[in-house]
């Protein structure tokens, strides 16, 4: 009975850090969505920001000259 009761409480401990493993990999994953949809976005910022750069380098090349 002693040893039954022991095996019982091993794999509730068991269960519970499986249930607390998969909570984290879960909250992991979604940082990880929201970190890489952030890198889209600045990604997305940057190449707009350098076609904006070339317009307006263009337009000041043509009321320079």
């Amino acid at each position: 009975m002693f040893l039954r009761k022991c095996c019982q409480d091993l794999l509730n401990d068991v269960e519970e850090s499986m249930m607390e493993y998969k909570k984290s990999i879960e909250k992991l994953k979604k940082e990880s969505k929201y970190t890489l949809d952030k890198v889209v976005i600045g990604e997305s910022d940057l190449q707009r920001g350098r076609t904006d750069l070339r317009y307006f380098t263009c337009l000041y090349c043509c009321f320079v000259e």
